[in-house]
């Protein structure tokens, strides 16, 4: 004897969706927290008080960095031409190296500027601003070579 089921939809069963009830609220005494930037009157608000804003164009430096003649432990940089702001320090060069070539510390590498046939190895506490004004002999854009220092 077979039995059947007396509920009507009984062999399509779905699944019960549960929707979450939303509630919605005014936000008409609620005021909004200014930024110390909105504070400012629009007439003095600069580049340098704007969020994610380029430096101003006498603010950046054009540099060609690329892998010392006689190095052979790491490979080159894809873009040698690098633009960036005259405070960066010659440290975050050698962090962005690190960064890009996969090399396990940062701090083995060693800037050097090409002053001739001689190389003048970077202190990480200069700025490429003090390279720019103390070191260079020329004014158009210079070239700095990377290697990786002889005892790492």
């Amino acid at each position: 004897m077979v039995m059947q089921n007396k509920r009507p939809g009984a062999a399509k069963r779905q699944p019960v969706v549960h929707t979450p009830t939303t509630t919605t609220t005014t936000t008409t005494s609620l005021k909004r927290k200014e930024s110390p930037r909105a504070a400012l009157p629009a007439a003095k608000r600069t580049a340098a008080t704007l969020p994610n804003s380029r430096p101003p164009e006498d603010n950046l430096v054009s540099f060609v960095l690329r892998k010392h003649p006689q190095e052979t432990q790491v490979g080159r940089l894809d873009r040698e031409y690098i633009r960036t702001s005259s405070d960066l320090k010659i440290y975050h060069l050698k962090k962005f190296l690190g960064l890009k070539l996969s090399w396990q510390s940062f701090h083995d590498f060693s800037i050097v500027f090409m002053a001739g046939d001689r190389g003048v190895v970077l202190s990480e506490d200069l700025s490429l601003e003090d390279v720019r004004k103390n070191i260079m002999t020329q004014s158009s854009d210079f070239v700095l070579t990377f290697k990786i220092k002889e005892s790492a």
